[in-house]
């Protein structure tokens, strides 16, 4: 072979061998770079999906319809003749006896978090004194049914006495209930 030929060609394989030496791994490299580009981009495009539908719900939040929910959940005013109707409605469906009832406004304004103090203020507790008689099962439904009722309603404290009924072998329980409900101030 021609000496300047194989000269040439032997340069001609450092250049690329240097090149390969110094140039592959900044390839490598790069091609990371824009896999995690790509991972990224992804990333992005379902932050933004998800920021579309927060954005969409926080706009349903206003309308009537959750409103009218609200409102169904916080009424205005104390309606103790709507919750006296909801109560006896849940102590008959499930069994028991309402024997009495009580309601105590308080004048303790309860805050929402995120509300500003007007907002706060307006919503008002009011304490419901129940004696309902009847089994325990049907006291242990009526405690269900009245965490899934619509109106708001906690349970402060319960308690129960049993004494013998009239008749044979007859039971009677009772149950002392405290419940607290929330109501918007007129």
């Amino acid at each position: 072979m021609n000496r300047p030929i194989f000269i040439i060609i032997c340069v001609y394989l450092a250049i690329v061998l240097i090149g390969w030496a110094f140039f592959w791994p900044t390839w490598q490299i790069t091609a990371n770079q824009r896999a995690e580009f790509k991972e990224w981009q992804e990333k992005m495009a379902q932050a933004q999906e998800v920021w579309g539908k927060i954005k969409a719900q926080s706009g349903n939040f206003g309308s009537d319809e959750t409103q009218g929910k609200i409102l169904d959940a916080l009424p205005s005013g104390e309606d103790e003749a709507g919750l006296l109707v909801q109560l006896e409605a849940l102590s008959s469906q499930n069994g028991l006896i309402l024997s009495s009832v009580g309601f105590f406004s308080e004048e303790n304004a309860v805050s929402v978090a995120g509300q500003t103090a007007a907002a706060a203020s307006a919503a008002k507790e009011m304490k419901i004194s129940l004696v309902l008689a009847g089994d325990f099962p049907e006291f242990r439904n009526f405690l269900q049914a009245a965490e899934k009722n619509l109106r708001l309603l906690d349970l402060v404290s319960a308690s129960f006495s049993s004494e013998q009924g009239t008749g044979e072998g007859a039971w009677r329980d009772e149950f002392n209930v405290d419940l607290k409900t929330y109501y918007l101030k007129k």
